[in-house]
């Protein structure tokens, strides 16, 4: 479903999920609200939006918050950016998985803030790079999250 304001919505098995357009060939995961037998939701790499796909490349600030249901979080490859607060309130959410190597410190800054991630899986080679992204002082964690690779 699309709309005028460049937004649109897309799912499937009763997930759905709101996505901004932010350029001719870009979109951002915008909020996700499913029914409470959804366990796990993923960021896709990509989504249409009425008749054109878009790649998406972030997620914004309290894109799940306060999803309880949720035990597990995974952002594609093509994610640039996670807002402030993203997965706020996420209290059941251990791991969260990204397989996108595109991520900065600018660009991660406090999306941990609020919630209840421990563990973040990473592609193999970059935990190093990632570690430091996720470090208490940028993720807003307050702790420690543990980094290590997908593999």
């Amino acid at each position: 479903d699309s709309s005028s304001d460049g937004s649109g919505t897309a799912g499937s098995k009763g997930r759905r999920a709101r996505y901004i357009k932010t350029g001719k060939k870009s979109a951002l995961y915008d909020l996700c609200r499913a029914g409470k037998k959804r366990k796990k939701a993923k960021v896709p790499t990509k989504v249409k939006i009425g008749k054109k796909t878009y790649k998406v490349t972030g997620v914004s600030e309290f894109a799940f918050v306060n999803d309880k249901g949720l035990t597990g979080i995974t952002i594609g490859r093509n994610v640039k950016s996670i807002g402030a607060d993203a997965f706020s309130g996420c209290t059941n959410v251990k791991t969260l998985t990204i397989q996108s190597r595109l991520l900065t410190a600018e660009k991660v800054k406090n999306a941990l803030r609020g919630s209840s991630i421990e563990t973040v899986i990473v592609p193999e080679g970059i935990e190093k790079t990632y570690t430091k992204l996720f470090a208490k002082g940028n993720s807003g964690r307050g702790k420690e999250v543990a980094v290590r690779s997908a593999r």
